[in-house]
């Protein structure tokens, strides 16, 4: 760690109104650190724990694009079987079974921001974020 550098951990637990949520998605895009007065804003770098060890993350091939879109959106780079995406508030606004090369026609779907979520067998494969024009 370089000098004067000070680790911090931060636990992020889902609960609903069964109690706690031992497998949910956050997305995190830039935090915000604040050290005796000065703002830091940190955009990538994090390490996963899983409360046993490090969750390693390999490098994923998957491509979303174009990224910003606008009306077509197209994966590529991984075989899959199923695409996912979510607005901000983490509503499911698209959810098919699908082919590697088939486009996703979004006409229907507000500018904004959202997550893509690229499957196979049901184990997500990447998430990517996307703007929509």
């Amino acid at each position: 760690m370089p000098e004067g550098a000070v680790e911090g951990y931060a636990w992020i637990k889902f609960y609903d109104d069964e109690g706690f949520v031992d497998n949910a998605t956050a997305y995190i895009d830039d935090v915000r650190f604040e050290v005796e007065g000065v703002n830091l804003i940190a955009n990538g770098g994090f390490e996963l724990w899983d409360g046993v060890g490090t969750v390693e993350q390999s490098a994923s091939s998957v491509k979303v694009y174009p990224n910003p879109f606008s009306e077509n959106l197209f994966v590529s780079g991984a075989d899959y079987d199923q695409i996912k995406i979510q607005n901000m508030l983490g509503q499911v606004v698209f959810d098919s079974e699908m082919q590697a090369g088939e486009s996703i026609l979004t006409s229907d779907l507000e500018p904004g921001i959202y997550f893509v979520t690229v499957l196979k067998e049901d184990r997500i494969l990447e998430t990517r974020k996307v703007l929509k024009n």
